[in-house]
């Protein structure tokens, strides 16, 4: 008399996100233009702004940011940038938001506006600003995904994928999230 044994597979998949101590800077990536900014007597973003100003045939006021910006504008397009550091930094376009933990550090500077207007040079300037102050305040995470079978009692867990450098928790687990089957059973870690 044979008997049949029935074999019974369970397939489960775990992302676990950790801090990247070591991302790097989205300023090191392909953007529109570069952030000259100066903080504490040194330079933030691409560069510090009194050099690059220092290195072209500017001869107006250096604390002006709005001199600077015409000058600047003359060239390419030029807006103001700010920094509330208060609990955390935010880079953004524009006047400081606050009187007492913000102030001007510098501009964003466009070269070439490739036919791109005000607006749509503005927009994506925001989104490069947002991403920065993301990675200044340490918004930077890598996942592992492991896939963990179970056939009969005995139990196999293997790495399938793991990648770090992203900015933004939600990026991160979006992406693990692609190594991952379609309908398969997942738990996320922190």
């Amino acid at each position: 008399m044979s008997t049949t044994i029935e074999s019974k597979e369970i397939e489960r998949y775990t992302i676990a996100v950790s801090h990247d101590d070591d991302c790097e800077s989205p300023r090191e990536w392909g953007n529109i233009g570069r952030l000259l900014a100066d903080v504490r007597g040194g330079a933030m973003g691409d560069g510090s702004l009194r050099a690059f100003l220092q290195s072209s045939d500017y001869d107006g006021d250096e604390c002006n940011i709005n001199e600077i910006c015409a000058y600047l504008n003359q060239s390419g397009y030029a807006v103001p940038v700010s920094m509330t550091d208060h609990s955390g930094r935010e880079v953004y376009r524009g006047s400081p938001g606050d009187a007492w933990d913000a102030g001007y550090i510098g501009v964003y500077y466009v070269e070439n506006r490739d036919g791109m207007t005000d607006g749509e040079l503005n927009t994506l300037i925001d989104s490069e600003l947002d991403l920065y102050t993301d990675w200044l305040n340490g918004e930077c995470y890598g996942y592992t995904v492991t896939k963990t079978t179970e056939i009969n009692g005995w139990v196999k867990t293997e790495e399938i994928d793991s990648r770090c450098g992203f900015i933004g928790y939600d990026e991160c687990v979006q992406s693990a999230r692609c190594a991952v089957p379609s309908g398969a059973e997942v738990e996320v870690i922190d």
